[in-house]
């Protein structure tokens, strides 16, 4: 499935995003991609992944083995096979696995996602859009056994950023007043 092909996660004036796939394989085989270091390289990209599962152990990613994290998480949440919830800073993501007639249901909600300020880093929108394509390669390595490479997440990032500022935008007034 490509990231085009892909619906767009809901948002919320939580700074959350909610993404769902339906995947057909079985539960197991998603758990597998979401908690086994080689498998999770595949579909996030480096071959330095490192997971301790259980509730408190690491679930990080390394460009090399020596490098400092540069998704450093730990694990909060552990119901095996149906629920891992992983916080990276202020920010949790709950991934869980549903089983259906024709393989499982992947339901990702990362919430905590930073503010989506102008020119920074890592905005909510460029968060999602890499949860997205994430989440499009995770499918994809569950179905070939390999991984694909991650896109250009800019046209992603822009349709993001719409949803975001809809939501954004209509909880500020709310709460703040009009925006200039």
């Amino acid at each position: 499935m490509t990231a085009e092909a892909s619906e767009l996660g809901t948002v919320s004036v939580a700074y959350t995003v909610e993404f769902e796939r339906a995947i057909v394989h079985p539960v197991d085989r998603v758990w597998a991609a979401l908690t086994e270091p080689a498998l999770i390289g595949k579909w996030m990209g480096t071959d330095h992944a490192t997971v301790d599962l259980c509730a408190g152990g690491v679930w990080e990613l390394r460009h090399a083995p020596a490098d400092d994290p540069w998704l450093p998480g730990v694990i909060v949440r552990l119901d095996p096979g149906r629920r891992l919830d992983v916080a990276w800073g202020l920010s949790v993501n709950s991934y869980t696995i549903k089983p259906t007639a024709a393989g499982s249901i992947l339901v990702l909600v990362s919430n905590g996602n930073p503010f989506p300020a102008p020119g920074a880093d890592w905005t909510a929108p460029g968060v999602a859009a890499g949860w997205h394509s994430g989440l499009d390669a995770l499918v994809a390595a569950v179905d070939s056994g390999s991984g694909m490479p991650l896109p250009d997440h800019g046209e992603l990032t822009e349709r993001y950023a719409v949803s975001f500022d809809g939501v954004f935008g209509e909880a500020q007034a709310l709460y703040m007043g009009p925006r200039d």
